[in-house]
């Protein structure tokens, strides 16, 4: 990538190699392992015939997928396979599910996790309470908008993202957030975190959102990651 291109673009870096149209098939298209998943899924995650009603009560849903994605260790490719095939009936569910996945594979030894988020719409909740730990932290790739609530409440996780909704990380903490744009009380709540931004007016409200009381700094960037500014 040239110098100007970095200009134009400060957080392509973060967004990979490849351009959209040179993305496999394999990246988005779920494998065996992920379609049988899908299944066990579904099963418990279903409405009932006039779709209002979970079929399971509501905690014991929850309480399935999450046995379901305790018991399937996925690769970050699989889970973004996973993103792009699950049902988007219910938004709560699903980016619970994907929160878990994310947790049970970074558990397992996998970590530098990319989602297409580019035709993900309506949802929020992405990482929610997902844990890394002090020299291993969770490194997180989303290109796309994030919504709102994105990894809420999450520890030691570094988020490189375009545009994140209201509340993004909120009651975090020691976390690494890099972003284009942000929504409403971004922050939140969070503790000894690092916010990181491009972009002047992104810096500029994320310095009035901030409580540097709490340990967390943010910074103004350049186009090559050099501190501009930075606060307090």
């Amino acid at each position: 990538m040239t110098t100007l291109e970095m200009a134009l673009n400060p957080l392509d870096r973060y967004k990979g190699t490849r351009k959209p149209d040179e993305v496999r098939q394999s990246d988005v298209v779920p494998d065996k392992t992920v379609e049988e998943m899908l299944e066990k899924y579904e099963e418990v995650h279903t409405f009932d015939n006039n779709h209002k009603y979970y079929i399971h009560p509501f905690d014991t849903m929850l309480s399935k997928i999450k046995d379901i994605a305790s018991e399937t260790i996925l690769t970050p490719k699989q889970i973004n396979q996973t993103l792009q095939a699950i049902k988007p009936n219910d938004n709560y569910g699903r980016l619970r599910f994907i929160s878990w996945l994310i947790q049970s594979s970074y558990d397992a030894g996998h970590n530098d996790f990319f989602l297409d988020l580019r035709n993900i719409t309506h949802f929020y909740g992405l990482c929610r309470e997902v844990k890394g730990k002090t020299n291993n932290k969770v490194n997180l790739t989303l290109d796309g908008a994030a919504g709102n609530n994105c990894v809420w409440f999450s520890e030691h996780i570094t988020l490189k993202a375009q545009k994140v909704g209201d509340s993004c990380a909120s009651g975090s903490n020691y976390c690494e957030i890099e972003i284009r744009e942000t929504g409403d009380f971004c922050g939140d709540g969070a503790r000894n975190s690092l916010f990181k931004t491009a972009f002047q007016h992104t810096y500029r409200q994320l310095c009035k959102q901030i409580d540097f009381s709490k340990g967390n700094t943010v910074q103004l960037l350049d186009a090559n990651g050099n501190i501009l500014e930075k606060k307090p």
